[in-house]
């Protein structure tokens, strides 16, 4: 059963300067500072809002599966909405219905959950994760 939006990426050109932006028209600040997401290819500020975090990402390095998928993004269609992840109770449920219907989800080298690919989600790469 999905139970929330648990977080959206943003992908931007400069993470300096859209951290700067968020923060500004938003007012509210990053949840920690700027760093890169160890092993994943980008950098990431993450700003909380409820239960679901808005998180700005440049991507830094393509040799990893995120990097790499976030540089296509930016090439393709500049910035804006990379992904967004939703939250489910048990992601081998949720695999296992996926792939009853005939579908094959791709799994995430990096953590317990696997992705839509945009062309299925009309233009919006979608994670499920728990």
């Amino acid at each position: 059963m999905y139970t929330k939006i648990d977080h959206m990426v943003i992908v931007v050109y400069d993470i300096k300067e859209a951290a700067k932006d968020y923060e500004r028209y938003l007012g509210i600040a990053p949840d920690e500072p700027i760093a890169e997401e160890d092993g994943q290819g980008y950098l990431k500020a993450s700003f909380s809002i409820g239960e679901t975090r808005v998180v700005l990402a440049q991507p830094i390095n393509d040799k990893y599966q995120a990097g790499a998928a976030m540089k296509q993004t930016l090439e393709r269609s500049g910035e804006g909405l990379h992904n967004l992840s939703f939250a489910v109770d048990s992601v081998d449920k949720e695999i296992e219905r996926v792939k009853n219907q005939g579908d094959n989800p791709i799994p995430s080298a990096h953590s317990h959950s696997f992705f839509f690919h945009p062309k299925k989600m009309h233009g919006v790469l979608v994670q499920i994760m728990e």
